[in-house]
Protein backbone atom coordinates (compact mmCIF):
# COMPACT_ATOMS: atom_id res chain seq x y z
CA UNK A 1 0.00 0.00 0.00
CA UNK A 2 2.54 2.60 1.07
CA UNK A 3 4.93 1.62 -1.69
CA UNK A 4 2.16 2.34 -4.21
CA UNK A 5 1.63 5.76 -2.65
CA UNK A 6 5.34 6.48 -2.95
CA UNK A 7 5.29 5.46 -6.60
CA UNK A 8 2.19 7.53 -7.40
CA UNK A 9 3.60 10.62 -5.70
CA UNK A 10 7.16 10.01 -6.90
CA UNK A 11 8.21 10.75 -3.31
CA UNK A 12 10.01 8.65 -0.71
CA UNK A 13 8.59 8.71 2.83
CA UNK A 14 12.08 7.96 4.16
CA UNK A 15 14.89 10.20 2.97
CA UNK A 16 17.23 7.30 2.19
CA UNK A 17 15.13 4.28 1.23
CA UNK A 18 11.82 3.44 -0.39
CA UNK A 19 9.22 1.52 1.61
CA UNK A 20 9.97 -1.55 -0.54
CA UNK A 21 13.68 -1.31 0.29
CA UNK A 22 12.95 -0.89 4.00
CA UNK A 23 10.68 -3.93 4.09
CA UNK A 24 13.31 -6.05 2.35
CA UNK A 25 15.85 -5.06 5.03
CA UNK A 26 13.67 -6.12 7.93
CA UNK A 27 12.34 -9.37 9.25
CA UNK A 28 8.80 -10.22 10.14
CA UNK A 29 7.90 -10.26 13.81
CA UNK A 30 4.67 -12.05 12.97
CA UNK A 31 5.04 -15.56 14.32
CA UNK A 32 2.60 -18.35 13.59
CA UNK A 33 0.85 -17.92 16.94
CA UNK A 34 -0.01 -14.29 16.08
CA UNK A 35 -1.74 -14.96 12.75
CA UNK A 36 -5.10 -15.23 14.52
CA UNK A 37 -4.75 -11.64 15.74
CA UNK A 38 -4.00 -10.33 12.27
CA UNK A 39 -7.13 -12.04 10.96
CA UNK A 40 -9.14 -10.42 13.75
CA UNK A 41 -7.61 -7.01 13.13
CA UNK A 42 -8.48 -6.94 9.44
CA UNK A 43 -11.94 -8.46 9.74
CA UNK A 44 -15.21 -6.82 10.69
CA UNK A 45 -15.78 -6.70 14.44
CA UNK A 46 -19.09 -8.20 15.51
CA UNK A 47 -18.51 -8.69 19.23
CA UNK A 48 -20.14 -6.98 22.17
CA UNK A 49 -18.70 -3.68 23.37
CA UNK A 50 -19.34 -2.94 27.03
CA UNK A 51 -19.01 0.67 28.15
CA UNK A 52 -20.54 0.55 31.65
CA UNK A 53 -18.66 2.88 34.00
CA UNK A 54 -16.25 3.93 31.26
CA UNK A 55 -14.28 7.06 32.10
CA UNK A 56 -12.45 9.11 29.48
CA UNK A 57 -8.71 8.71 30.12
CA UNK A 58 -6.66 11.65 31.32
CA UNK A 59 -5.44 13.66 28.37
CA UNK A 60 -8.11 12.40 25.97
CA UNK A 61 -9.11 15.10 23.47
CA UNK A 62 -6.81 17.64 25.16
CA UNK A 63 -8.45 17.63 28.62
CA UNK A 64 -6.84 16.84 31.95
CA UNK A 65 -3.18 16.81 30.91
CA UNK A 66 -1.29 14.10 29.09
CA UNK A 67 -1.36 13.68 25.33
CA UNK A 68 -3.32 16.04 23.17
Amino acid sequence: MLSGVEENLNFKLDNKFTISELTQMGRSLLILENHQYVKQAVSEFSGIVTTNNWIMPSGAFGHGGGSL
